[in-house]
Order: C-alpha cells, then structure tokens, then sequence
C-alpha cells in the first residue's frame, strides 16, 4: 500500500496537540483546502482501546493516530475503506516488516469508512472545515 495517507510518529508527537498539529500540516496539509489548519484541529485527550470499531463517513476528513494497545507488542489493524466499500485505500496491521511497537497517524477522507481492531487510536478532526 502507498504510504501518502499514513506514517510513523513519535509519542512525543501522539501526546503533544502542536506537535501533532504540525505533524499533520507538513503530511496531510495538501489534502485539504485551507492554510489555516493550525487554527481548527481537535484531538482527544486520551488513548481508546478499540476491539473492534468502524468509524462510519462524515462530513469532514479526518486524522486516526494508533498504536498496539497497552502492553501489547501488536495491533490488529487499521483499515481505510472507499465510501462504496469496494476498494481499500490504505491499511496497516503489524507484519514482521513493520515496526509494531510505533506508533502512526493516517488520513482519511470524508466519504471513507475506518474499520479498527485491537489497536489504541485516537481521532483527529477538523471542526472548522466546510
């Protein structure tokens, strides 16, 4: 899978709303259609364990930040499907090959579903986007 709608971030980066802010501006910036990204991102607070969970379309894009689970060594997996369900846009999941103990952010657009499991996310929103 192409690697333009996630990558690998540091805790520091998970934990702290201006790094990850500017995380998502230098990575995803191009996706959307204002500069003034710095001034509308919302983060939750704190990790959600997730066993399974699907993230239905909404009306804005989005940013997921996941990692395995606490004290686990690996996460399930973190799936973006097209809104019609017939094509996977991005999908990570622990292979040998990646580092499973990081931790990642991915982009997803707003007529795209996330289907989660067993990971710890947090989501990322743009509540001053139209």
């Amino acid at each position: 899978m192409a690697t333009t709608h996630w990558k690998i971030i540091t805790a520091a980066m998970a934990d702290d709303p201006i790094l990850l802010r500017n995380s998502v501006i230098a990575k995803f910036g191009h996706f959307f259609q204002t500069q003034d990204l710095a001034a509308i991102l919302q983060m939750e607070p704190g990790w959600t364990y997730c066993y399974y969970d699907v993230i239905d379309p909404g009306p804005l894009p989005r940013v997921i930040v996941f990692r395995p689970p606490r004290g686990e060594p690996r996460f399930g997996t973190v799936r973006v499907v097209n809104g019609d369900q017939t094509s996977v846009l991005w999908d990570v999941f622990s292979e040998p090959d990646l580092s499973a103990r990081s931790i990642y952010m991915g982009y997803f657009p707003p007529a795209c579903v996330c289907h989660l499991k067993d990971v710890d996310t947090k989501l990322v929103t743009f509540p001053g986007i139209q």
